[in-house]
């Protein structure tokens, strides 16, 4: 994969205000875009977790979060965001920057309901959010698919357990399902590892 390969989230037309063409509902499972880490990426991404997670019980919750951030950014050709701040509060709302669009990830694990969770405070701050499932190893990330914030507004449902809008599979464009699958090498190219 070359950087010519890699699209942004802008250039696919996302503004339509309807379903999809082709959602991620549509896309088998064989045809998401996966990529694939080895145990130094692995590692990597484990000790950053760490370092940003304020308490101990929110490790794994930002581990398996930058693995998203990572897959994502590789595949979209642009670094993921690898700082840390020490204040625990985070970013400014997106996870990437591409093309000048925020994009928040969300990850989930392999085996949990496939559906995009974004909290109510998060809608207005980025520009579209990525919906990416891994696998508990982190080893094997998949992307899933995508939407603007526009169609998140038209297409999300409130939660009535918690303060955020869940957005169903068959609401989210599918990324180029005939790209085959990251390699390391690659993913350690694109984000300097």
């Amino acid at each position: 994969m070359t950087n010519s390969d890699h699209k942004s989230l802008k250039s696919i037309e996302t503004s339509k205000l309807k379903p999809p063409l082709e959602s991620a509902a549509d896309v088998g499972e064989a045809d998401y875009i996966k990529v694939i880490y080895d145990g130094c990426i692995i590692w990597t991404i484990k000790e950053e977790g760490r370092k940003r997670a304020p308490t101990q019980t929110s490790v794994w919750r930002h581990q398996l979060g930058l693995a998203g951030e990572v897959a994502v950014g590789t595949v979209l050709g642009v670094r993921a965001n690898w700082e840390t701040y020490a204040d625990y509060v985070g970013d400014c709302g997106y996870d990437l920057k591409d093309s000048g669009n925020g994009i928040e990830v969300k990850t989930v694990l392999y085996g949990s309901e496939l559906e995009l969770k974004i909290p109510k405070s998060q809608i207005e701050t980025a520009d579209y959010f990525v919906l990416a499932r891994a696998r508990e190893s982190l080893q094997l990330i998949e992307l899933i698919g995508y939407i603007d914030r526009a169609s998140v507004k038209q297409f999300g449902e409130r939660s009535p357990y918690d303060n955020r809008i869940r957005v169903k599979p068959e609401y989210l464009d599918s990324f180029n399902t005939a790209q085959g699958p990251v390699s390391p090498e690659e993913v350690r190219t694109i984000q300097s590892i």
